[in-house]
């Protein structure tokens, strides 16, 4: 049987493995998408099907931080609910006491401050989530990707989950700038399904939400109507599929 080290030392590679244990349940996790230009940002969520008793409509993944921030994540979805909760608790904060605004770099401080508690101590395993924010501030909009270690960065597109592989490929091959809310949905949809394993994969559903000028920089969550062509055309795509 093999031992864990559960310490927050160093290994003589030089590693932390409590983080390289966190971040592989990170990575393993569902597979969401994010993409932004000057005219909004789109976030797309897989959601499996556990069961056909699941109601899917009722199980929102994309969290609400403040009127102009969400975020999502992949891996241990539950440390997200504290993620979640105190950033809220910090923001709302820093808003009343110090009159400062959320702006994108205030943001990722207090994100990556929060990730960091459970990086420095014994006491406390790190987190095993990956997390995506799609953030409005000041007409700009920005997805910020953040891992288990604390490091967090800015992105024109990104991806986390277990199809992450294939779809930053995907997504490469883009030109994002070019397209309109209505086509970076569709897309995203697209390249979600082209990440799909039948063989390994569960059968999901999709939860789509945008913040984008043409809903007066409000975020929205679409009904399943709303994208519903765009899964008739794309549910039969895989990893073995054809574009």
């Amino acid at each position: 049987m093999a031992i864990l080290d559960v310490s927050q030392i160093y290994t003589n590679t030089g590693d932390i493995l409590q983080i390289n244990y966190a971040q592989k349940s990170a990575d393993n996790g569902n597979t969401c998408i994010c993409l932004k230009n000057k005219k909004g940002v789109v976030m797309i969520v897989e959601k499996p099907i556990e069961s056909n008793l699941y109601i899917s409509e009722k199980d929102n993944k994309i969290k609400k931080v403040t009127d102009s921030i969400f975020q999502v994540a992949s891996g241990i979805e539950t440390d997200l609910w504290y993620v979640n909760k105190n950033l809220k608790e910090r923001l709302v904060n820093e808003k009343n006491d110090y009159e400062l605004d959320i702006s994108f770099e205030n943001y990722r401080s207090q994100l990556v401050d929060i990730i960091h508690i459970f990086t420095r101590y014994n006491s406390a395993r790190p987190l095993g989530i990956n997390i995506l924010s799609m953030i409005k501030y000041k007409d700009e909009y920005k997805i910020c990707k953040s891992d288990s270690s604390g490091k967090s960065v800015f992105y024109k597109s990104a991806v986390i989950g277990k199809g992450s592989r294939i779809v930053k490929t995907e997504l490469e091959k883009l030109n994002i700038e070019e397209l309109d809310i209505k086509n970076m949905v569709k897309n995203a949809i697209r390249i979600l399904y082209k990440s799909y394993d039948p063989l390994k994969d569960k059968p999901f559903d999709i939860e789509v939400g945008i913040m984008a000028d043409e809903t007066n920089g409000e975020f929205i969550r679409l009904k399943h109507e709303e994208y519903a062509e765009f899964i008739e055309q794309y549910k039969d795509y895989s990893v073995d599929g054809e574009d």
